[in-house]
């Protein structure tokens, strides 16, 4: 008996799962953009295969940008919480992002999301929804507390969010997906430890 119009084989989530993580490997390892074809072919199945679990190619990419904002809930959580001092607090959450660049990759995410990014608004919005304003809130979360605290001044916390994650972004983007470390380099740590103490000297509480 064959199957139903619309409905999908046994297995199909656990399969899809399994794409999902391959394609994201794939499109972390290439220079993007890379075809609906080649995506098929760098994880080994039709193309049919493909567009039966994932519809067209900008689907597949706002899947993969979804799946990967999932798999950081709980970065995301630890970016939040707030430390007791605030200077330490900066300067752990900068240390966090920083790792999620280094060893969790963020730099290869980031790439591909501006890069898909500017290919179209669904795009767009997807990076920015799964990528961006996750990490964007999870540090305003943690400044909240400092600014309820009286630890800094009563400023707009998403401003001051994007104060910090901005020059982290950009500093990453620069080094290693355009490649800057060969011809301008920067020292990361001199650069966050200096992050830290000017916001934290731009945002102290006034006397």
């Amino acid at each position: 008996m064959s199957r139903p119009i619309g409905s999908t084989n046994q297995g199909f989530d656990e399969k899809r799962t399994r794409l999902l993580t391959a394609l994201r490997e794939a499109l972390f390892s290439a220079k993007p953009p890379m075809s609906f074809r080649g995506l098929a072919a760098a994880v080994g199945v039709s193309v049919p295969t493909l567009r039966h679990y994932f519809g067209d190619r900008d689907r597949l990419i706002v899947e993969v940008l979804r799946d990967c904002h999932r798999g950081a809930a709980e970065e995301l959580e630890i970016t939040a919480v707030a430390l007791d001092d605030l200077e330490a607090s900066v300067a752990a959450v900068l240390a966090h992002i920083s790792a999620g660049f280094d060893y969790g990759g963020l730099t290869q995410l980031n790439r591909l999301g501006l890069t898909e990014g500017m290919s179209g608004p669904d795009l767009a919005a997807a990076y920015l929804a799964e990528v961006l304003e996750p990490t964007i809130r999870a540090i305003e979360s943690r400044l909240k507390t400092h600014i309820r605290r009286g630890q800094m001044r009563d400023i707009d916390p998403r401003f001051a969010a994007l104060q910090l994650i901005s020059p982290v972004l950009m500093v990453y983007l620069h080094q290693d997906a355009l490649n800057g470390k060969e011809r301008y380099p920067l020292d990361r740590r001199v650069v966050l430890d200096e992050l830290t103490r000017s916001f934290c000297r731009a945002h102290a509480p006034e006397d």
